[in-house]
């Protein structure tokens, strides 16, 4: 494996910690990031749905039930999966990303050359 390099500074990470220890102990900070991410998002949406026409009222993000849970499950990953590939660590969405990327930018490419 490469280097270890600690997000968001940037430095190598030098320890005397095994390599499988060292990987836990970044997948843990990114998880937590990850999460502290969503609870932004979360505090945002709330603080949008009192204030703005009552447009996202009674968004609950954090029902498992509810197809926006779902979704922002699924967003809370690839925030998860974008930072473990910055810093070397494989994950299982990486895959998924580059396809969805691929997929965005060709609807961004036909919204930009349309003329009607």
């Amino acid at each position: 494996m490469g280097k270890l390099i600690q997000f968001p500074t940037g430095k190598e990470i030098k320890s005397k910690k095994s390599e499988e220890e060292l990987i836990e102990e970044v997948v843990n900070e990114l998880v937590e990031i990850s999460q502290h991410i969503f609870d932004v998002i979360d505090d945002e949406i709330d603080a949008i749905s009192k204030h703005d026409l009552n447009l996202l009222n009674g968004i609950d993000l954090r029902n498992g039930e509810a197809r926006e849970s779902r979704d922002a499950y699924v967003i809370v990953n690839m925030i998860y999966a974008m930072m473990a590939r910055y810093i070397g660590v494989e994950h299982s969405l990486h895959k998924e990303l580059d396809t969805l990327f691929v997929k965005i930018k060709a609807i961004q490419n036909e919204i930009d050359n349309d003329t009607t």
